[in-house]
């Protein structure tokens, strides 16, 4: 089922976790949930006894994308493992956030890319995985097994 905040009950009123317990008074197998406010889903999934799977959460995470660019990342390369991975971006972006996180997990090495003025250094410190931060396209392709490109996007509509 496919829920669209527009056309439900949140649009009158309803608070976030009213329309989590009516959900789950359905008896779903899981909630897959995308929300434009960061930690919603673990907010919901805090008060339900149903399994809430991210799908992005506002400025927060994109776990989806990155569970995608990681199985493509794999079946193009054959493995996830020990990659040096350049992301071309301006940074930070809840998609580069999830990106270095999975494939951190697999020793993955990563090139961040993108005007100096928005690759901000402390960003950079909140990952266990080392993070290098260069500002010419041509010295971050260099030495890359993989380039992701994330646009710019903006938040109006």
């Amino acid at each position: 089922m496919n829920l669209q905040a527009e056309a439900s009950s949140l649009k009158k009123g309803e608070t976030l976790l009213d329309t989590a317990f009516n959900l789950n008074a359905m008896k779903p197998d899981c909630l897959v949930m995308r929300h434009a406010a960061s930690g919603a889903p673990d907010y919901v999934a805090r008060h339900l006894d149903i399994p809430v799977i991210n799908a992005g959460d506002g400025t927060h995470e994109h776990p989806s994308q990155g569970l995608l660019d990681a199985l493509t990342i794999r079946d193009r390369k054959g493995t996830i493992e020990n990659l040096n991975v350049t992301i071309l971006a301006i940074f930070p972006t809840h998609a580069s956030h999830v990106q270095t996180f999975i494939a951190g997990k697999f020793g993955c090495r990563f090139t961040l890319c993108g005007p100096a003025m928005w690759v901000p250094r402390e960003w950079k410190k909140l990952r266990r995985t080392p993070i290098r931060s260069v500002y010419k396209i041509e010295e971050a392709v260099e030495d890359a097994d993989v380039i992701i490109m994330l646009r710019v996007q903006t938040n109006a509509g």
